[in-house]
């Protein structure tokens, strides 16, 4: 599979089962049966107050999909602002500048769909691990070096900014990826590759190809949750639960860990990575 046609497989989307920031506040469970065929990403999310989207960006080629199950969200398209309530719908044209935030008191659940899914959970993957090693901001703006290489190997699923035309982006960001080369970027920092048939490369990302799946289809994997402290226990469905009253984004410092997560029953909290 190739950039141009590739989406992330299943047994890749088993192993990141859940793709969670908590330097940004956002917390969300893929559903793999749904996500599968690659014509959709589906997850439940979580995004504490204070957390959002980030800056104002585009989705080239994607609709993004917002079903709010509690709590309520601010959408923006453009100019645009719109509070998204429990119950409601918020919906995101491709190639519409847009984000949303979390201003309310209390965290914000919902559905988010992206048509079609491409290799967006890797790019997630990818840049919430570096949101939990300090290389995004609670703005979530990220070093122009780090953003030049993903942009070259994830270019239908970068994000990108609202008023420079995408492929003057991409034109930009091709000497910028060889200059973040040279001083030690990569694409996949998350260690995807580690997983077995991803070749992830600064000029295109090529995933896991036939061959490379059907290897893997009999073998036993190892769980990967792309997470602060590594959690590896799937997260079937996500309550909201709050364990302190700061808000995202606010936290002096990660090693506070003010967010959990509850499970049926199980609670998770957030906890700083003994490395």
């Amino acid at each position: 599979m190739t950039a141009s046609t590739g989406s992330t497989p299943k047994f890749l989307l088993e192993e990141l089962n859940a793709i969670n920031a908590d330097g940004l506040g956002i917390h969300s469970v893929v559903d793999v049966e749904a996500s599968a065929s690659g014509e959709v990403l589906r997850s439940e999310t979580v995004v504490q107050p204070g957390g959002g989207g980030g800056p104002l960006h585009r989705h080239r080629r994607q609709e993004e999909r917002f079903e709010i199950l509690e709590g309520e969200i601010i959408g923006r398209i453009g100019r645009t602002r719109r509070r998204v309530r429990a119950g409601e719908t918020f919906v995101v044209p491709p190639d519409a500048p847009h984000t949303f935030t979390v201003e309310a008191d209390e965290p914000a659940r919902f559905i988010t769909e992206f048509r079609p899914g491409l290799r967006l959970a890797e790019f997630f993957a990818q840049l919430f691990w570096l949101a939990d090693n300090g290389q995004i901001d609670s703005k979530g703006r990220i070093h122009p070096l780090q953003a030049a290489v993903l942009a070259r190997a994830f270019p239908r699923e970068f994000f990108y900014l609202p008023t420079i035309p995408a492929p003057l982006q991409q034109a930009i960001a091709r000497p910028l990826a060889a200059l973040a080369r040279g001083r030690g970027y990569t694409a996949d920092p998350a260690g995807l590759a580690d997983l077995g048939g991803l070749d992830v490369r600064d000029e295109q990302h090529v995933g896991a190809t036939a061959a490379a799946v059907a290897a893997h289809g009999n073998e036993t994997r190892p769980r990967l949750v792309i997470d602060a402290d590594r959690i590896r226990t799937p997260l079937p469905r996500l309550t909201v639960g709050r364990s302190s009253p700061e808000r995202c984004g606010r936290t002096p410092s990660r090693a506070s860990a003010p967010w959990s997560l509850s499970c049926r029953g199980r609670t998770v909290t957030a906890a700083p990575s003994p490395n």
